[in-house]
C-alpha cells in the first residue's frame, strides 16, 4: 500500500495518538437513537470517543468520522447518520482518509470499474465498497458497472 494512504492500522493509530480516554458501548440500547453513530469530545485528560460497537471496515469509518467531528467541532458532537453539512462533510472526510481519490484514480483507467475491481479496491484499502464505489462516483474517475 502507498505511504500516503491510511491502511489498516487506523484503528491502533487513532486509539493510541487521539483517543486516549476511549470509551466504547457495548450495548446499542445506550443511544437512544438508533442514527447516532458516536459521541466525541474533547476534555481535560483528552480525545474522548463513546460509539456504538461494531467492527471491521465500518468501524474504520465511523472512527475516521468522529475523527473530522474532533477537529472542526468545538464543542462535544454527535457523529450521525443525519444529513446536516457537518455530518455529510465528516462522511466526505473519512470516505478521502481512507480511500483517497488520487489513489483510486491510480488504479482506475476512467471508463467503467466492475464490481469485481471495487471488491479488490475496498479490501486492499480496508473500507467498504459503499466507500469506493462513492469516490469512484464523487471524483468521476470512474462507472462501476456490473459484471
Amino acid at each position: 500500500m502507498d505511504p500516503g494512504v491510511i491502511g489498516p492500522d487506523l484503528d491502533q493509530v487513532l486509539e493510541r495518538a487521539l483517543f486516549a480516554g476511549l470509551r466504547t458501548v457495548d450495548d446499542d440500547e445506550s443511544f437512544i437513537y438508533r442514527g447516532v453513530k458516536a459521541l466525541v469530545a474533547q476534555t481535560d485528560a483528552g480525545p474522548f470517543l463513546a460509539a456504538r460497537p461494531v467492527a471491521g471496515p465500518r468501524r474504520r469509518f465511523e472512527r475516521a468520522r468522529a475523527l473530522h467531528m474532533l477537529l472542526v467541532q468545538a464543542r462535544p458532537a454527535l457523529v450521525t447518520a443525519g444529513f446536516a453539512a457537518v455530518q455529510q462533510a465528516s462522511r466526505a472526510f473519512a470516505a478521502e482518509l481512507l480511500a483517497p481519490a488520487a489513489w483510486l484514480a491510480s488504479r482506475v483507467d476512467g471508463g467503467g470499474v466492475d464490481e469485481d475491481r471495487v471488491r479488490e479496491l475496498a479490501a486492499e484499502l480496508g473500507v467498504s465498497e459503499m466507500v469506493v464505489q462513492h469516490q469512484l462516483a464523487n471524483h468521476r474517475l470512474a462507472d462501476v458497472v456490473e459484471g
